[in-house]
């Protein structure tokens, strides 16, 4: 399998592959060859974030698995995920997972997930959350000892720990975390 960490624009996957994406942008997945299957990673931790994923599936019994995670401190997060699947693409399947944690207040998160299917030989999902940190965990961890920042970071850590351990690339995994101080 094919890893790779990528920026905004459009690929064409000819092998199966798995992308990592840590910054805003748009970006688009064309999968054109039969039994293909794409890992799309998303870790973001910002501000201000605006990201768009697009998979269109034209090629039988391909997949694609989209997982997004995000903190959110101040401002926007804003995902739109599109997957098609198209009348040639027969068996496809398609996941879109957006999770985002509120590490403060006055921010807006948007969750659109779209997905449009031209064959009804094919399986999708979609699953969004949107949560803030919950007060009670951060008040358990500093009676266990931990200081509000590291009680904080340890949240961090657990939320980030799926899409983590997801990317296969150990390299790319220790860049990730430490980018991100987790």
């Amino acid at each position: 399998m094919k890893i790779e960490q990528i920026t905004s624009g459009t690929y064409t996957p000819t092998e199966n592959c798995q992308y990592v994406i840590t910054q805003s942008g748009d970006y688009t997945f064309v999968l054109e060859k039969e039994n293909l299957a794409t890992e799309i990673v998303c870790i973001a931790k910002s501000t201000d974030i605006e990201l768009a994923i697009e998979v269109i599936h034209k090629a039988s019994n391909t997949r694609s698995n989209i997982k997004v995670s995000e903190t959110v401190t101040s401002n926007k997060a804003v995902f739109t995920g599109k997957v098609i699947i198209e009348a040639t693409a027969q068996g496809g399947q398609a996941e879109i997972a957006h999770k985002v944690l509120a590490l403060g207040k006055g921010f807006t998160a948007v969750s659109k997930p779209t997905l449009e299917l031209k064959t009804q030989n094919a399986q999708v999902t979609h699953k969004a959350l949107i949560t803030p940190v919950d007060p009670k965990e951060l008040a358990y961890l500093q009676s266990r000892g931990l200081s509000s920042k590291e009680a904080q970071t340890l949240i961090l850590e657990g939320f980030y720990e799926e899409s983590l351990n997801s990317i296969k690339d150990a390299t790319i995994r220790d860049r990730v975390k430490k980018a991100y101080e987790l």
